[in-house]
């Protein structure tokens, strides 16, 4: 993940397991600061992340396909 944002994606860049340049792929990220994110982790092309909900005092799990 990049420093490169807009309102409610970050930019990622893509690298193949032998480390090779694939693509830079904006994809939907949430913060709860500038410098902090909620936890999230990648996994077969796509963005897990849990965010917590104040208004229902609930976590959600948000799926974003990196495409």
């Amino acid at each position: 993940m990049t420093y490169k944002r807009d309102k409610k994606s970050a930019e990622f860049i893509i690298f193949n397991n032998e480390g090779k340049f694939v693509k830079k792929s904006m994809v939907s990220f949430y913060q709860t600061n500038m410098h902090l994110t909620y936890p999230h982790t990648i996994d077969s092309g796509k963005l897990y992340q849990l965010v917590e909900n104040e208004d229902e005092e609930e976590w959600e799990l948000h799926i974003s396909t990196i495409k």
